[in-house]
C-alpha cells in the first residue's frame, strides 16, 4: 500500500459543505495572482487545498525524539477524529440544534487546530525572525520540564546550554523548522488542548452568533478559512490578542461568529447561541473578510457569488 502523499490542509469533509454535488465539485476563483482576467472555474475538492508530504516528518532528530515509527503518523492518525467531529458539530449548528458547553469547547479547539493546519501558519516557522521565537518557545518549555522534574540548578543549566547550542545549529535547516511545526500538531497527550485552554475559555465566554442566509446569497470560503476581526474593519489570520471577533464560515448558509462579550454562566449546561438572519450587507462583509484572508483561492457553491467577489476585487484594484 502506497503512502498518502496529498495532504489536505483544508479537510475535504469541510470543502464538501460548499460543493454543488455529492462528488465534491465546487466553484473556485484565484484571487491573489500576478495574472489578470481571472475566471471562475469548476474544480473538485480533491484537487485543491493540499500539499505533497506536508505533514511528513523529514528529520531523524525529530522522528527519534518523538519515538515515531512512521514519518506519516500525522496524516494517518491525527485528523480523522477532528474531521468527523467537525462535520457533526457544524451540522448541529446548521440545523439550529442546541450545543452543550462541552461541545462548543471541543468545537473551538477543532477550529484552532484547523487554523494551524494551514500553510499560512506553517510559513511563520520559515520567516527570518522565526529562529529566535522558536528557540525561546522550546527553551521555555524545557525549563518548565526541568523545574517540574526537580533537577539541580547546575545540572539544569548545563542541560539547557547544551540543548540551546544544538537548537541554534538545527534551526539553520528549514526541514527541521517545519518539523517543529509538525511536532506541534502531534498532540500525543493533549498538550495542545492544555496550552490553548486560556484562549478556549475566553472564546467560550464570548457571545456566540450564527448568521444564517440562503443559497441565493451564500457565504463563501477559502483556502485559509476563518479569520479574526477588529472593529469589523481589520482582518487578521490568527491574532487573538488584539481582536474582538472571530468568524468562521460553516457552510453556504451559516457562519459562526464569536464576539467579545461575557455571555456564559459557568453553571450553564448549554451554550447560548444567537441565530440571526444575515442581511445582504452582513453576507458581503463576511465574504470580503474571507477574500482578504485567503491565501490564493476562494470557493463557493454558486458561480454568481464568486463573480460578485471578482467585481469587488477589481474595484479595489482600480481604487489603488
Amino acid at each position: 500500500m502506497s503512502e498518502p502523499r496529498k495532504h489536505h490542509f483544508v479537510p475535504e469533509v469541510y470543502l464538501q459543505r460548499f460543493a454543488i454535488n455529492k462528488s465534491g465539485d465546487l466553484f473556485s476563483l484565484r484571487v491573489k495572482s500576478v495574472y489578470e482576467n481571472q475566471k471562475v472555474k469548476k474544480v473538485n475538492k480533491s484537487q485543491v487545498c493540499y500539499e505533497f508530504d506536508k505533514y511528513t516528518f523529514k528529520t531523524d532528530k525529530i522522528i527519534t525524539a518523538n519515538k515515531l515509527k512512521d514519518p506519516n503518523y500525522i496524516e494517518k492518525n491525527r485528523f480523522a477524529y477532528e474531521n468527523e467531529e467537525l462535520e457533526r458539530l457544524f451540522n448541529k449548528i446548521d440545523y439550529s440544534k442546541k450545543l452543550f458547553v462541552s461541545e462548543v469547547r471541543k468545537l473551538i479547539q477543532i477550529l484552532l487546530n484547523f487554523k494551524r493546519r494551514n500553510p499560512s501558519y506553517s510559513l511563520e516557522y520559515l520567516k527570518p525572525d522565526s529562529n529566535q521565537n522558536l528557540l525561546n518557545v522550546n527553551i521555555e518549555r524545557l525549563e518548565k520540564e526541568i523545574i517540574e522534574a526537580g533537577m539541580p540548578k547546575e545540572r539544569a543549566k548545563a542541560v539547557i546550554d547544551k540543548v540551546k547550542a544544538e537548537m541554534i545549529e538545527n534551526l539553520q535547516d528549514d526541514d527541521y523548522k517545519l518539523d517543529l511545526y509538525r511536532n506541534n500538531l502531534l498532540n500525543f497527550d493533549g498538550e495542545i488542548e492544555r496550552n490553548d485552554k486560556p484562549l478556549i475559555d475566553r472564546l467560550l465566554n464570548w457571545e456566540t452568533t450564527v448568521f444564517q442566509t440562503d443559497y441565493q446569497n451564500p457565504f463563501i470560503t477559502s483556502d485559509n478559512p476563518g479569520y479574526t476581526l477588529k472593529n469589523f474593519r481589520e482582518v487578521y489570520n490568527m491574532n487573538f490578542d488584539y481582536i474582538d471577533g472571530f468568524a468562521f464560515p460553516l457552510s453556504p448558509k451559516s457562519l459562526l461568529y464569536f464576539s467579545k462579550s461575557d455571555s456564559l454562566n459557568r453553571f450553564d449546561l448549554f451554550k447560548t447561541i444567537n441565530y440571526k438572519k444575515a442581511t445582504n450587507r452582513i453576507v458581503l462583509l463576511f465574504n470580503n473578510g474571507t477574500i482578504i484572508n485567503s491565501s490564493k483561492f476562494i470557493f463557493s457553491n454558486t458561480e454568481e457569488q464568486l463573480v460578485i467577489a471578482l467585481e469587488y476585487i477589481n474595484q479595489k484594484k482600480n481604487k489603488t
